[in-house]
């Protein structure tokens, strides 16, 4: 009767450890941020997200760099580039800038809705009192109005759980002792295979990632 190796019961051992502490690295910084927004008026309404950046400038502002949305039930379909106006409000281009408190620039950003109009929210701070104004056109029809807003935005909060979770089951070793390894963390796409020695189960060992 052949005696069990061991080495190989040490070397399955370790690489369980290693996986183990592999899954436990922390995760590179996102790289962006999720915003929700909404600003209503008179006879306005308008919601959705929008994604920054992850860091703000030297001035404090984050760049907008996506929208989704809907303004008075028409579906949002695409951001105005920073550096252009909306069709028919030429001189005044947007800067797509926003800041941590919500706080947009005499510029604002602009976006274009599905049925070919155009919306540039901004703070007006030449106005006095200053405040956030909604300029909206509709190239087709040469329409255009500069109406008053409540504007409000904020970063989405982190989630509150504390993510996926990693667990699985894996004999090694004389015996084919179990050896339960598990990992909570941050979302990742993973799925860890540990193959094992030769005193393993003739199968591999699987870790498949869960959502909670």
């Amino acid at each position: 009767m052949t005696r069990a190796d061991p080495d190989a019961y040490g070397t399955g051992l370790l690489i369980a450890a290693s996986l183990c502490m592999a899954l436990a690295a922390p995760l590179p910084a996102r790289a962006s941020r999720l915003w929700n927004w909404s600003y209503t008026g008179a006879g306005i309404a308008a919601s959705g997200t929008f994604t920054t950046d992850d860091s703000p400038d030297s001035g404090g502002y984050y760049k907008i760099m996506d929208i989704t949305g809907v303004r008075n039930g028409v579906a949002i379909v695409s951001l105005e580039p920073d550096g252009a106006a909306v069709p028919g409000n030429p001189g005044f281009p947007v800067d797509n800038l926003i800041s941590a408190s919500g706080r947009l620039t005499s510029h604002g950003f602009g976006f274009k809705t599905a049925d070919g109009n155009y919306a540039n929210p901004f703070y007006a701070d030449f106005r006095t009192p200053p405040g956030f104004l909604e300029v909206f056109t509709q190239p087709p029809s040469t329409g255009f109005s500069e109406l008053p807003i409540e504007f409000a935005a904020a970063i989405e909060p982190e989630a509150k759980h504390a993510g996926p979770f990693i667990n699985g089951m894996c004999r090694i070793g004389p015996g084919r002792r179990a050896v339960r390894l598990k990992y909570q963390g941050a979302p990742r796409a993973i799925t860890a295979v540990l193959m094992g020695t030769s005193h393993c189960d003739p199968a591999p060992c699987l870790l498949r990632l869960n959502s909670p």
